[in-house]
């Protein structure tokens, strides 16, 4: 996601949530950096350049989720200053999946919940004092953000299940209806 001519402007986020599946793994972790063309993510998983993602992006007062593909262009590994993390290029998208990103990124910078940032190489102030509490802020968002997916998941899995039982009921009704005697 460099930042170079003709590149889409960076923005740094809060309060967006990651839910990134790739083969096996599946994990959620806070969007650092968002624009049209990828996003940095917070994070220690260890992926290796040029691996596929699906990422289904959370965002405060979002009803819907944006479902995005992409690879991973470069891993940030932890130490030095640097915050452990993985770059993400998003692949071809479809309109509205493009719409509803472009849409996002102008209502967070309305919102002033985005702003332009430089490279990451030139992100050195990120540990700095006073800035834990912020961060500490966002991630305890992500993690309620990805309780509230997965509770969304758990509430469909129930209905399903209710469905079952109810289905159960019928057809043990009905089995004990031409099981009696007249």
């Amino acid at each position: 996601m460099a930042n170079g001519p003709g590149s889409q402007p960076r923005l740094r986020v809060s309060g967006v949530a990651a839910h990134v599946h790739s083969g096996s793994v599946a994990f959620s972790c806070q969007v650092e950096e968002l624009s049209a063309a990828g996003a940095f993510l917070r994070t220690d998983q260890p992926f290796s350049a040029g691996s596929e993602v699906d990422l289904d992006l959370v965002k405060p007062g979002a009803r819907k989720v944006l479902h995005l593909a992409g690879r991973v262009s470069r891993a940030v590994p932890s130490g030095q200053g640097q915050h452990p993390g993985l770059e993400i290029e998003f692949g071809s998208m479809n309109g509205d999946e493009s719409a509803r990103l472009e849409q996002w990124l102008e209502e967070m910078t309305a919102r002033g919940a985005a702003k332009a940032v430089a490279p990451i190489a030139s992100d050195s102030t990120a540990g700095e004092g006073g800035s834990d509490g912020p961060h500490a802020n966002a991630k305890l968002m992500m993690q309620i953000k990805g309780l509230l997916l997965e509770m969304d998941e758990l509430r469909g899995l129930l209905r399903l299940r209710d469905g079952e039982i109810e289905q159960l009921r019928r057809d043990l009704a009905a089995a004990g209806e031409t099981g009696k005697d007249p």
